[in-house]
């Protein structure tokens, strides 16, 4: 029960503490019309997650100086990041620009978590006393 309220406290916490927010973000999302209202004309708005990615505060990837293509990889992201950083310092504030990107979801494959109850080819056969 401890460890419930724990979470808890800790997730309360988290959400009371003021973020530090940069200027560049990333919405990931569609365009859906507003429709015009007595008060307010038609308007285009952004569906989004209910959290969008600043990009301002994603640090690069960390680039070794062994070859392969993971440095490679790491290279192109943080190229892609200091690009989209680019064209999002050239905006007038609340502008937007949609890129010609692809958003992709995916499921990690993880690794196989050994279980208590497989055999262990390293658990003690026999009794600690004689």
């Amino acid at each position: 029960m401890a460890f419930t309220r724990s979470i808890v406290k800790n997730t309360t916490e988290n959400m009371n503490n003021k973020r530090e927010t940069g200027d560049f973000w990333i919405k990931c999302g569609y365009e859906a019309l507003v429709p015009e209202t007595e008060t307010t004309p038609e308007q285009q708005v952004i569906v989004s997650f209910p959290f969008d990615i600043d990009i301002e505060k994603m640090p690069e990837l960390n680039v070794t100086t062994s070859e392969g293509w993971v440095n490679q990889l790491n290279c192109a992201r943080n190229k892609l990041r200091m690009d989209i950083l680019e064209l999002a310092s050239e905006l007038q504030p609340g502008e937007t620009r949609e890129l010609n990107l692809k958003v992709f979801i995916f499921r990690k494959t993880g690794k196989d978590k050994l279980s208590m109850n497989k055999d262990n080819p390293f658990a003690r056969k026999d009794s600690l006393v004689k």
